[in-house]
């Protein structure tokens, strides 16, 4: 270590967490209510979600889609994605099955394999509205409309040609 690096242990980086980020706030969170709240997530990992401050500097009313890294002192996420954008080859038509998955209109590819752990957090949603969605992942960038999705929203073909050929390569996990 260097002579400029503290280290903190037991009480000392208990205290320093709850200085850092409390958990009592008297900040309006910036998602009172999640859509699609069926992935899993912890509450301190939506507490976080609605004090970070990236999205903290967002107007209300603005839609957004973040990818968020979570800090070391929250639970894993699970990532139910599998293809190329989270480093694993390309999901065969073979190994999935469409399956329609809570309350959603359309089907989902799915695949038999189980979720995995995620340090990333993918929120979309109107700050000072509604989180459509908040998802673990272990990918950059957040996973595209699924192709029924994108017809139904009436999007550019480009989009849901776009949308296709992600969900072409890869499927979701089937574990709950």
């Amino acid at each position: 270590m260097s002579d400029l690096t503290v280290r903190l242990e037991g009480k000392e980086l208990e205290e320093y967490i709850a200085k850092r980020f409390p958990k009592e706030n008297t900040m309006k969170p910036h998602f009172p209510e999640i859509a699609h709240a069926d992935h899993n997530i912890t509450q301190d990992q939506l507490d976080w979600v609605n004090r970070h401050p990236e999205i903290s500097k967002l107007p209300d009313g603005e839609f957004m889609i973040k990818v968020l890294e979570m800090p070391f002192f929250l639970d894993d996420a699970r990532c139910a994605l599998y293809g190329p954008s989270v480093g694993d080859p390309a999901v065969e038509n073979h190994e999935t099955f469409l399956m329609i998955r809570g309350d959603r209109d359309g089907p989902s590819r799915m695949i038999d394999k189980p979720t995995r752990p995620a340090r990333r957090l993918v929120v979309i949603g109107i700050k000072g509205e509604k989180a459509y969605t908040v998802y673990g992942t272990r990918g950059s960038e957040a996973a595209p409309l699924h192709p029924w999705e994108a017809k139904q929203k009436e999007l550019p073909f480009n989009e849901i040609k776009r949308c296709r050929d992600f969900w072409n390569q890869h499927a979701l996990s089937s574990e709950d």
